[in-house]
């Protein structure tokens, strides 16, 4: 694999890895309530399905299946 290729993996993969220890360490935070960080995650979760909607260029009434599919995903984890 060509280093002009393998560079935008390898961002992708250590953008990964920062989301995770930042989720990680908000679930595994002993001073927090958790009603906090139950609160913190939902955040989280919307945010990550507005930056996949504009990165995807997606729109809620064009994909209503979708919109019901994140909806759900939301409500059930």
């Amino acid at each position: 694999m060509e280093e002009l290729v393998s560079k935008n993996y390898l961002s992708l993969y250590w953008g990964g890895a920062m989301i995770g220890r930042f989720v990680g360490a908000i679930s595994l935070n002993h001073t927090l309530s958790q009603a906090k960080k139950n609160g913190l995650h939902v955040g989280y979760k919307c945010s990550r399905v507005l930056v996949n909607f504009q990165h995807c260029q997606l729109k809620l009434c064009r994909n209503q299946f979708l919109s019901s599919f994140i909806a759900m995903n939301l409500l059930l984890s």
